[in-house]
């Protein structure tokens, strides 16, 4: 195996991205945020060729940035059964470590409802 990939999971609006720019900050791990390249897919949204095409990219991404480093950090809601083949991908190639990230259903609307108006808010926790 080349490295380690620490994926964190959970619901829209749990605070992935959150805790993943603090543990960049604070281990020095890379943070890779997979929203830039699922913005970059241009197949009609949420259709099964959608998922698939995004979840190569990120792959391909995540295959890029550990040619540079030998640990990485990066996120995911899991909510499409294409993300169990794109674990199993990752699981041949990586040690891959899920770590699970858990907010009231409440927080997570508000906070999704802040990020769409273009707001964030000051205290995510």
């Amino acid at each position: 195996m080349r490295g380690t990939i620490f994926i964190l999971i959970g619901p829209k609006g749990s605070g992935k991205t959150y805790i993943g720019s603090l543990l960049q900050r604070q281990l020095g791990i890379p943070f890779f945020r997979v929203e830039t390249v699922w913005l970059r897919v241009k197949e009609e949204r949420y259709s099964d060729r959608y998922v698939k095409k995004g979840f190569s990219l990120v792959e391909r991404e995540i295959d890029r940035k550990c040619k540079e480093t030998d640990q990485l950090i990066t996120e995911s809601t899991a909510a499409h059964d294409e993300f169990y083949n794109f674990l199993a991908r990752l699981k041949n190639k990586y040690q891959v470590k899920l770590i699970c990230i858990t907010a009231p259903p409440n927080l997570c609307l508000e906070r999704i409802k802040a990020r769409d108006r273009g707001r964030f808010l000051l205290n995510p926790f």
